[in-house]
């Protein structure tokens, strides 16, 4: 089984608070991201519902990282996810960084919890399911104005 010591799940729709986040936002979430969390971020997946901009400009802010979406409801949690269990189920993943508060991500969470894997999440005040909460390990709440402060 192979090891991989810290993988992070982005749903940047959920840590900017809506979809249609402004293209400045993305270098300074993944700049507020590395910093909350120890050691740096490991292999990075960000997801979106919605291609074209969304897409570019989330590469623009996280260069290196694997760039997922699928359209509708819960696009990037799905998208995400599918991610996760497709291209690392068979590894021991050390550290799962979920930057997101939804729900959907709860089960995944769960499931490589089980396996030994510790759980970060990154959220929003407010916005942390109470399922995803009840499965971290580790809750890191964003500031209430980082998109002020560092947006701006």
């Amino acid at each position: 089984m192979r090891s991989i010591d810290k993988i992070s799940l982005i749903d940047h729709e959920n840590e900017t608070m809506g979809p249609r986040a402004q293209p400045h936002m993305y270098p300074v979430l993944n700049q507020l991201l590395t910093a909350l969390v120890p050691g740096g971020l490991g292999h990075v997946a960000v997801g979106t519902s919605c291609g074209g901009s969304s897409i570019m400009f989330a590469a623009n802010g996280f260069p290196g990282a694997r760039q997922v979406f699928q359209h509708g409801a819960d696009g990037a949690e799905r998208a995400l996810i599918g991610y996760l269990d497709d291209h690392f189920h068979d590894a021991h993943v050390g550290e799962l960084v979920i930057a997101s508060g939804d729900g959907a991500f709860a089960k995944v969470a769960e499931k490589y919890q089980a396996r030994g894997t510790k759980i970060t999440v990154i959220a929003n005040r407010g916005t942390l399911s109470h399922y995803l909460r009840q499965v971290a390990d580790e809750i890191i709440y964003l500031p209430t104005d980082w998109q002020l402060t560092y947006a701006a």
